[in-house]
């Protein structure tokens, strides 16, 4: 029943993150410079030191804080309190290190950031779905509110302009953080009995640690290798043109991978090939985002036209979204721990490529994109192979998959080069009308080479899928939130 909450509210979540993201970079792009675009994302890939140490303790948690009851409180307040310091300094080294300014106060800004994010995964890890919503939304509102109004007061927005937001919008995290320290109230008994409970359960944490760490390497190494090794002007580019695939990539799979395959864990192998076709048939389609970007760019961001090229090198990776996130959260779920080492060569796969690529080949931006692509598909070939090796998808089922990606890429690809479209956008909305069109003509040709490729398969899936989403709605609508 907690799954169910949590795997609905998740959805919930994700969509309004996704709205959020999409206004927070409409804003963003148009009213910063290029270079404090990417000063700003450089911080936000530095903050992964600070997840090395709070990951950790948040890995224990998700096997403390779901059988904990009314203790779970202590347990939060007790890491939070020791980590704290640590993350602070820890940060103090790593800003001073790298030369941000003001490095001590962005320090202290960055780990109560992570005390934000731990008390935020502490109501995922003990069902608490509908405080867990309350607190997003509270979270994205007040984004969303200093954003416009910092703008109405400043005209641009400044790198500490950003960084005051981020904390202003951690604030409903925080507060929470504050009303359960003060409900607690914890004598130093109650203190080290709670912390002693969390390092016991170091061990049972560690899968989860493990994989947000390489899972983190993954999706940061492209704008720390940017940031360190080429200028904040060239990470700001980067950032325009590849947070709008990235979205594709990893926060909408995410979200709706998070929804269904809780389920799939449980329903078995015969479901899970239904949640993969069903992420095909809703994540395929975004490949068009790298086949013809111009549009998006536009909306996006309203400028940033002439780096469109670069979004085609993340095609392969985009090819291959629904089978990895599929496969991927289907083997967390069972806590497989080939996911573990697969990873881990993926990481260091990334990494050795990011620097071959864009250092020593001297490819710039696109070497960077071309790693991230390289490593995509090779965590997906091994996901796929590890499927196969122990039965849980047949061979048939992973070749249609990549017929369909292929033809779907292929035929868009055709279409961009062969219709008289657009090079460049001056006008936003004829911008829009494209974009929606790309999309719009993207899902209809999926859903078609998805009825010819599966047949059966397709109307199987939609019915199954739908139930799903029923049941799990009515439970998050209906189960009160502090079972």
């Amino acid at each position: 029943m907690g799954l169910a909450k949590m795997a609905s509210a998740s959805t919930v979540k994700t969509l309004a993150q996704l709205v959020v993201s999409f206004i927070f970079a409409f804003i963003l792009f148009r009213y910063t410079a290029t270079n404090v675009v990417g000063e700003y994302y450089f911080w936000q890939s530095l903050l992964f030191f600070g997840g090395l140490i709070f990951g950790s303790i948040t890995g224990a948690a998700s096997y403390i804080l779901p059988k904990a009851g009314k203790k779970a409180v202590n347990y939060i307040i007790a890491a939070s309190l020791v980590i704290l310091p640590i993350a602070f300094l820890v940060y103090v080294v790593v800003f001073a290190y790298f030369g941000l300014e003001h490095f001590v106060w962005l320090a202290l800004i960055s780990a109560l950031s992570n005390i934000a994010t731990f008390t935020i995964a502490s109501l995922i890890n003990s069902y608490r779905a509908k405080d867990y919503v309350y607190v997003s939304f509270a979270t994205y509102a007040v984004k969303i509110i200093f954003l416009l109004l910092f703008i109405f007061i400043f005209g641009s927005l400044s790198f500490w302009t950003l960084i005051i937001l981020v904390l202003l919008a951690q604030s409903p995290a925080l507060i929470l953080f504050v009303k359960m320290l003060l409900q607690v109230r914890p004598s130093v008994s109650d203190f080290i009995s709670s912390f002693n409970k969390i390092l016991s359960h170091w061990k049972a944490g560690f899968f989860a640690y493990s994989v947000n760490v390489l899972n983190s390497i993954i999706l940061i190494s492209d704008v720390f290798f940017i940031g360190v090794f080429f200028t904040m002007e060239d990470t700001g580019i980067y950032n325009a043109i590849g947070n709008l695939v990235k979205y594709a990539m990893y926060a909408i799979p995410g979200g709706i991978a998070a929804f269904v395959f809780p389920m799939a864990v449980k329903e078995g192998k015969g479901f899970l090939k239904k949640a993969i076709f069903f992420l095909t048939l809703l994540l395929l389609p975004l490949v068009v985002i790298a086949i013809y970007p111009v549009p998006f760019i536009k909306v996006i961001t309203g400028g940033y036209q002439d780096f469109a090229n670069i979004t085609l090198f993340f095609l392969p990776a985009l090819l291959f979204v629904p089978i990895s996130a599929g496969l991927m959260r289907f083997f967390l779920g069972r806590k497989n721990y080939n996911v573990l080492l697969y990873l881990f060569i993926v990481a260091a796969v990334n990494l050795v490529v990011n620097y071959f690529l864009a250092v020593d080949a001297d490819m710039w931006l696109y070497g960077i994109v071309l790693a991230s692509s390289i490593s995509a598909v090779l965590f997906a070939m091994l996901l796929s192979y590890l499927a196969l090796k122990e039965r849980i998808l047949d061979a048939s089922f992973v070749l249609k998959y990549l017929l369909q990606s292929s033809l779907l890429a292929v035929i868009l690809y055709a279409i961009s080069t062969h219709l008289p479209l657009p090079k460049t956008f001056g006008d936003l909305f004829a911008a829009l009308i494209y974009s929606i069109s790309a999309i719009v003509v993207a899902y209809i040709l999926n859903i078609l080479l998805s009825i010819a490729i599966y047949n059966k398969l397709f109307f199987e899936s939609f019915e199954d899928v739908k139930r799903l989403f029923g049941r799990l709605a009515g439970r998050f609508f209906k189960t009160p939130s502090n079972n």
